[in-house]
């Protein structure tokens, strides 16, 4: 498991505006996303969860990892594998960062595919869009240590 201090010093890097600002989240209903939303929302900032499922199975998942739903999160459903430049940069459109917490898990089918297709579009639609920080989060390795 992902200690959390790790998610946390993630995102307290982020400029520290009066305003906070928007940061999107892909993957952000998944264990690790939901917990960076969180901590992003308790910070100020406002989150958007993007992820390929809709917003109300992103907010039933959100609410079961965590115990409750999370208020002030925007939930967006585009699949960053598939999307077009064009559609994933608008999503991320005035962000102040971009946080990737897509990936498949070391032993799992399509691991290539996975992780490199959606990051690699998540990074390329980032620097089109003018975002000035991308964070990505991978656990993989550690998954796969535990198994």
């Amino acid at each position: 498991m992902l200690p959390l201090s790790i998610l946390v010093s993630s995102v307290k890097s982020l400029p520290a505006n009066a305003g906070k600002g928007k940061v999107v989240v892909f993957g952000g209903s998944g264990w690790v996303g939901a917990h960076v939303c969180s901590n992003l929302n308790k910070q100020g900032y406002d989150a958007v969860s993007i992820s390929r499922s809709t917003d109300d199975v992103q907010i039933a998942r959100t609410k079961s990892i965590l115990g409750s739903p999370l208020s002030g999160v925007q939930y967006l459903n585009l699949d960053a594998a598939t999307a077009s430049s064009d559609d994933l940069s608008a999503a991320m459109k005035d962000s102040l960062a971009v946080i990737s917490c897509v990936g498949i898990a070391p032993g799992s089918r399509d691991v290539k595919e996975g992780n490199s297709i959606p990051n690699s579009n998540i990074a390329k639609a980032a620097k089109s869009a003018g975002v000035p920080k991308v964070v990505y989060i991978g656990v993989a390795s550690k998954l796969y240590d535990d198994m």
